[in-house]
């Protein structure tokens, strides 16, 4: 009888075999082809590069990330109407007796600036340079003419401060500062393609959120391409947990790379607290940012002068008052600034954009971002669908060369000469069967028919006209007088939307009369 593996005696040969298998299944997972985590072993195992993705991540970035202390002097920020009652408030609350029983300290005790008008805050900031370049955001550090006093602290706990520390510009349009440190030799952080970033890519997000320095947590790309109504909008969103002391700081991809700096948070105004939401400007655009601050001093945005619809502003009852497809997507052009780029190019009110140089344009973020990337000076071809009577939109090609963006206090002021309605109170006039009471209107280098009266469950209160709003045209023809408004609510045909192109508190909007 044929023995058994068990029962004859076995070859040293079979002895291997059954040793190796023994070994194999009673060794931990890492040791199949690498060693122990735990004892100085190689990052091959999937499972060890997975577990310590984030700690050999938090290792690469943190020497990059700073903390940014900043103290302002208010006063330096005040007009001459705030500074005199200021110091009347000063005279009052600086009488010692009064601080005495209202149990505050005197000016030379706590931090010694009694009744000063100081602020203090937090922030952080990302080395973007070897040689001492700091990137953070402007409302942490705020403009180079504020002269604020500014402390950062490095990862190693060294500090710079006073004239060490410089700010070389910054812009509220995008939220960033670029600040010089004298210290060389410091670590820089490398940069991604904000552009490649996808949604649900795994990030980090590294700063000194509430004072907490090097604080490391993880999330994704939530989002891209938000528009949180405020500069340039084309932020990354993510779900990696920021919140105050957090702006200015990294937010990385599994590479160690700057995806974007952080920002703002999602906060209902209710409660004040973060909500799970944080937003990143892109690295692209902090690139850019820092490519021209160090090639011409001070950061430009390209602008061409158009006023554009917001969502509520682009709904389907206009699109038809248009003549346009309610499904095509663009950017619906609400009013155009006189003197401009887009003036000089023919653009009119109601066309609708849709491409940029080839690239799609979807909405409003899309085209104020792409301008506004284009050095001053650069031709730009837009593609445009404009509204025609009675006919079908046709498409059209506008060329036109960006001029340099105003500043935020420039553009909230209206541009043009004297308000001439405040030179007079000229006649008024009633169209009765529409009921609308008018009276001439010209400011700004603009004219039309401001209103001054709508009689109530009339044409014009149900098309949404209202006191106060200025008539700019209507179906495409200017309105100046009571004439030119009779003529055109004569010639509407019955049954059909036509738009009525108005001001409404200083701000371009059109209305669908039907």
């Amino acid at each position: 009888m044929k023995r058994s593996f068990w029962t004859r005696r076995p070859s040293l040969k079979q002895w291997m075999l059954v040793v190796g298998v023994l070994v194999s299944v009673s060794l931990p997972p890492w040791s199949v082809g690498a060693r122990s985590p735990f004892s100085g072993s190689s990052k091959s195992s999937e499972e060890y590069a997975y577990r310590f993705a984030y700690a050999d991540l938090a290792d690469k970035v943190i020497p990059s990330v700073v903390t940014v202390y900043v103290k302002r002097d208010l006063k330096s920020m005040m007009s001459d109407e705030e500074k005199k009652k200021f110091e009347e408030f000063k005279k009052f609350f600086g009488d010692p007796q009064l601080r005495q029983f209202w149990g505050l300290p005197g000016p030379d005790e706590g931090d010694g600036e009694g009744v000063e008008p100081f602020a203090k805050g937090t922030g952080s900031g990302v080395i973007v340079s070897s040689d001492g370049f700091v990137v953070t955001n402007w409302h942490v550090v705020g403009d180079k003419k504020d002269k604020a006093e500014i402390r950062i602290v490095f990862a190693d706990d060294s500090e710079a401060s006073g004239k060490d520390v410089q700010v070389i510009a910054s812009s509220s349009m995008i939220d960033l500062a670029l600040l010089k440190v004298n210290k060389p030799g410091l670590a820089a952080i490398k940069f991604a393609n904000s552009d490649k970033t996808r949604i649900g890519e795994r990030v980090a997000a590294i700063g000194s959120p509430l004072e907490l320095r090097k604080t490391v947590t993880q999330g994704i790309v939530s989002a891209m391409h938000r528009d949180v109504g405020q500069g340039l909008g084309n932020m990354i969103q993510t779900d990696a947990v920021i919140n105050p002391g957090s702006s200015g700081g990294a937010l990385v991809n599994l590479d160690g790379e700057l995806v974007g700096i952080n920002r703002m948070i999602a906060t209902p105004a209710q409660t004040g607290h973060w909500e799970g939401y944080g937003f990143a400007i892109p690295a692209n655009d902090v690139q850019y940012f820092i490519d021209q601050v160090k090639a011409h001093g001070e950061i430009s945005y390209g602008y061409i002068g158009v006023e554009m619809a917001n969502e509520r502003q682009d709904t389907p009852e206009k699109r038809e008052a248009l003549g346009l497809n309610k499904d095509i997507k663009g950017v619906l052009v609400m009013g155009v600034k006189p003197g401009q780029p887009a003036a000089a190019a023919g653009l009119q009110e109601g066309d609708l954009i849709v491409a940029a140089d080839n690239q799609k344009i979807e909405d409003s973020g899309d085209l104020r971002n792409y301008v506004a990337r284009r050095p001053v000076g650069t031709t730009i071809n837009l593609k445009v669908l404009r509204p025609g009577e009675d006919v079908q939109p046709h498409a059209m090609n506008v060329r036109l060369s960006t001029a340099k963006r105003p500043s935020d206090k420039d553009l909230m002021t209206r541009e043009g000469g004297e308000d001439e309605n405040e030179k007079s109170t000229p006649e008024q006039g009633v169209e009765g069967s529409f009921g609308l009471q008018v009276q001439p209107y010209r400011q700004g280098g603009q004219a039309g028919l401001q209103i001054t009266g709508v009689a109530p469950g009339s044409p014009a209160a149900k098309a949404g006209f209202k006191p106060g709003d200025v008539i700019l045209k209507i179906n495409r023809q200017p309105v100046k007088t009571l004439d030119d408004l009779r003529r055109a609510l004569k010639a509407r045909t019955p049954g059909k939307s036509i738009p009525a192109y108005i001001l409404h508190n200083g701000v371009p909007d059109f209305l669908a009369i039907k």
